[in-house]
């Protein structure tokens, strides 16, 4: 795989305040990752996710796809993808920790 491209739109900020929306109980997790998109290819992405869904923007309209699918469709492989993923709790903290959204250089929380 060719080195992924950076985020181009705000996929990182939209994800952190929907994050914002559930409690700290919730199943979701905000996710990190490299997908594969036909537009632009493999690039660094930011999702919602549970065990059965995933949460993402398209446009600005709020998608929720079976994660099966999604991932299918994002070329995201278990075990192969590097992924990140963050509780709301852990969010918040990484987000007072960086001043940032964009968490994808630190260690990962799976």
């Amino acid at each position: 795989m060719t080195k992924p491209r950076q985020a181009r739109g705000n996929c990182f900020e939209r994800t952190f305040k929907l994050m914002m929306a559930f409690d700290d109980r919730s199943a979701f997790h905000l996710v990190h990752g490299i997908v594969w998109h036909p537009d632009v290819g493999y690039h660094v992405h930011a999702w919602i996710e549970n065990d059965s869904h995933c949460l993402d923007y398209v446009g600005r309209r709020l998608c929720a796809v079976e994660k099966s699918q999604y991932y299918r469709i994002g070329k995201i492989k278990k075990g192969k993808t590097q992924l990140y993923k963050f509780s709301r709790a852990q969010a918040i903290a990484r987000a007072n920790e960086t001043g940032r959204y964009d968490f994808t250089e630190l260690p990962c929380s799976q």
